[in-house]
């Protein structure tokens, strides 16, 4: 590691192409439970107590109002997340000084689920909130994070609208 050259490393584009899980992993985060633990009231996922009040708990109503509030005042603050301070990850034996400051996304080849973003004095996980069919075999992102922190919504309201309203998709 002495005759690490950091400009080289970053004019190669070496950063991007890594697998970001990999660069948590190997900082010390343990995804092995999901990306923020253990999930909701329902087992669905980490959105159970949005989808509950949206569609109910057996996804028998629709509730637009409540909807209509969630979708379009989501912020980078309603995304369920981990925060975890300095003195949190020295108690867990994670070193946040082996990952770039940011915003990186996490997840596989094709989608992210999710997003860390690493600041001076803490790193938050957060997770992406998704609809899912009633058999769990088909899996939207409704929202992510861009590098800069803005929200991209990935699905339009409406589609969001119209599968929560058929009563066969929640929201996780």
């Amino acid at each position: 590691m002495d005759n690490f050259n950091l400009k080289k490393y970053l004019a190669e584009g070496r950063l991007l192409k890594e697998n970001q899980d990999d660069l948590f992993i190997k900082a010390g985060f343990n995804f092995d439970d999901g990306l923020l633990g253990g999930v909701g009231s329902g087992g669905g996922g980490y959105y159970d107590h949005i989808s509950d009040k949206i569609s109910g708990y057996n996804l028998d109503k629709f509730d637009e109002e409540e909807f209509n509030n969630w979708y379009d005042n989501f912020s980078k603050e309603s995304f369920n997340n981990n925060t975890y301070t300095q003195e949190e990850m020295r108690e867990e034996g994670i070193d946040s000084l082996k990952l770039p400051k940011g915003i990186h996304q996490l997840g596989n080849d094709t989608e992210a689920y999710g997003a860390g973003e690493v600041r001076d004095d803490k790193v938050v996980i957060y997770s992406y909130p998704s609809l899912s069919d009633d058999m769990g075999t088909e899996f939207l992102r409704i929202f992510s994070l861009s590098k800069d922190g803005r929200i991209i919504p990935k699905l339009s309201k409406e589609e969001v609208k119209a599968k929560l309203a058929s009563n066969e998709y929640a929201i996780i």
